[in-house]
């Protein structure tokens, strides 16, 4: 299909009137379509795109030549911001309208939304997340994980040393089953299935939303260009996935916020049989799960001081400086320039678990920093 600028009627009274159903179960399906605004290219758009992403990677493919004299916007996937669309979904799921997200994107932007892991299926995996081929334990990136031809990253497992994968889903590859079983269990039982910024061409992804209809539920699309499946669906809105959820936004009285950075920190004291004091810090994503998003912690107490540059991140403080305020200073990848983190952590005689939520909202030149309260990581949380 030939994308082209086109004007929608603004019938999304559908829309507005199912969200504003109480315990209406409402699915949102997304695709490479509402990545694009973030400079992240899609797949399908022909050469004639009004996207600044310019043609999808099929359509380059054919003219390689061509498109090299043409300049486009590319952003890496670990350095795309969330787009407004991203930040509407995560504020729909907030107020409880939308309870489930089925996402085709491996680029990891709705997690870096904020979105519930619990509350997502991540049909061609994500691109920020390595897993054990062994133990399945899963280990969140703040760098792009690329894998060899079988997937294999070069990393071992640190629970049992079993060798680290990508989860990205190539062509051609099977979906993950739990994330897949989850996708259709969501859709049958959808009273409304959005889709946005989706081809609906591949299977068996773009069967998904068809058992909402099957089911008795609705169906709305949104996207750029025509699918396949527009002639079953109850509203079809062809346009830049931006402009049409803004509309659908205003038209709830939803105010969307802008994207912020949440990241968090966990500092664990111990104090052994001996007296000898440990400290270990660790990053984490904004809910919590364990996280690579540190490159370097410096600690500093008293006349202490030591650097370490890679994971676990943990000293053993000299019993000379015990009794002593610790300081510590942690650095990150950089994907979005963030500043340098300065934490001061007040002495404790005892075993201590300590978690701080850090926001950095892209402008300002300083983490903030505040401390929660029973916020400690558990292994359930997978």
């Amino acid at each position: 299909f030939f994308e082209q600028k086109t004007a929608y009627d603004g019938s999304l009274g559908l829309v507005g009137s199912e969200m504003c159903i109480r315990d209406s179960h409402i699915v949102v399906f997304t695709g490479a379509g509402i990545s694009t605004a973030a400079g992240v290219p899609d797949f399908r758009s022909g050469s004639g795109t009004v996207l600044s992403t310019g043609p999808g990677a099929w359509e380059k493919k054919k003219k390689k030549k061509e498109e090299k004299k043409q300049k486009y916007v590319y952003v890496p996937s670990e350095e795309a911001l969330p787009t407004y669309t991203h930040m509407a979904i995560l504020k729909l799921q907030q107020e409880g309208h939308v309870k489930f997200l089925i996402s085709q994107n491996p680029d990891g932007v709705h997690m870096k939304s904020g979105f519930p892991r619990k509350a997502m299926a991540e049909l061609h995996g994500n691109t920020s997340i390595e897993k054990c081929a062994k133990c399945k334990k899963e280990f969140l990136r703040d760098f792009y994980v690329e894998g060899d031809d079988n997937h294999y990253t070069g990393s071992l497992c640190e629970i049992c040393q079993g060798e680290l994968v990508d989860t990205i889903v190539n062509f051609g590859e099977d979906l993950p089953q739990a994330d897949t079983k989850l996708a259709f269990q969501n859709c049958k039982r959808a009273d409304l299935t959005i889709a946005i910024g989706s081809s609906l061409r591949v299977t068996p992804a773009c069967d998904m939303p068809l058992e909402t209809k099957k089911h008795g539920g609705k169906l709305v699309i949104i996207n750029l260009q025509k699918t396949p499946l527009d002639e079953q669906a109850d509203l079809v809105i062809h346009g830049l996935c931006d402009t049409i959820i803004s509309s659908v936004m205003k038209s709830l009285k939803i105010d969307v916020p802008s994207f912020v950075l949440r990241r968090r920190i966990q500092i664990a004291r111990t104090v052994d049989s001996n007296q000898k004091v440990s400290v270990l810090v660790t990053g984490m994503d904004c809910e919590g799960y364990p996280m690579s998003i540190l490159t370097k912690v410096r600690f500093s107490i008293g006349t202490f001081a030591k650097s370490l540059t890679k994971e676990p991140y943990q000293i053993d403080i000299p019993p000379k400086n015990k009794g002593k305020k610790l300081k510590l200073s942690a650095s990150f990848y950089g994907n979005h320039k963030e500043p340098i983190l300065n934490m001061e952590i007040p002495h404790e005689e005892k075993n201590v678990v300590l978690n701080y939520e850090i926001s950095f909202d892209l402008k300002s030149p300083e983490w903030k920093i505040k401390e929660l309260q029973n916020a400690g990581f558990t292994d359930s949380q997978y």
